[in-house]
């Protein structure tokens, strides 16, 4: 045998014993997991899953609800009005709340 090959089998020996010790010993933590390439992989294509996903959701909701697509009525006119609705009525006062605040002077007539 040459050199080389002799150095090949003792160098995939001694990595075959070192695996074997590992695997003998106790099995990794969760923190030794947590820092395994394998597993950072994973978790950073998981989370340019969900970076995609919630971008995707942001930019449809945009084009939904704020896109300018002319004068016209289209298909997302329906869900524009109730949304539109809702905006309103949350930013506004009912009378009630109204009569309350100028009741307390915190309230002019005309606001």
């Amino acid at each position: 045998m040459t050199e080389m090959t002799v150095q090949k089998q003792i160098f995939t020996k001694q990595a075959d014993e070192k695996m074997k010790r590992r695997l003998q010993a106790m099995p990794p933590t969760m923190r030794a997991r947590q820092l395994n390439v394998l597993h950072f992989q994973e978790f950073t294509n998981d989370y340019r899953t969900k970076q995609s996903q919630f971008l995707s959701a942001g930019i449809s909701g945009y084009i939904v609800l704020f896109a300018d697509f002319g004068p016209e009525k289209n298909c997302y006119t329906p869900i524009r009005e109730w949304f539109q609705n809702k905006k309103k009525r949350f930013w506004s006062l009912s009378e009630e709340e109204k009569n309350e605040l100028k009741e307390q002077g915190k309230l002019h007539n005309g606001n």
